[in-house]
């Protein structure tokens, strides 16, 4: 069951991301249309690695709310 969480209790935006979570950016962008233009695919891979990054992240600190 999720609890309420206040704005303050939630962890920070991640402002970096764990090489894997680029990994599965590139995987999962590499037959877009992007990967033409080395420099757009390289942003989307950067965008979409940190929001994995926070997914997961977001995804651990209500598991461990759950927990308690």
């Amino acid at each position: 069951m999720a609890t309420d969480m206040t704005t303050a209790d939630r962890p920070k935006p991640a402002q970096s991301f764990d090489s894997n979570c680029y990994a599965l950016a590139e995987h999962f962008l590499q037959d877009e249309p992007c990967c033409r233009d080395p420099e757009l695919y390289q942003l989307y891979c950067h965008d979409l690695a940190l929001a994995i990054q926070r997914f997961i992240e977001e995804w651990m600190f209500v598991q461990v709310e759950e927990k308690v």
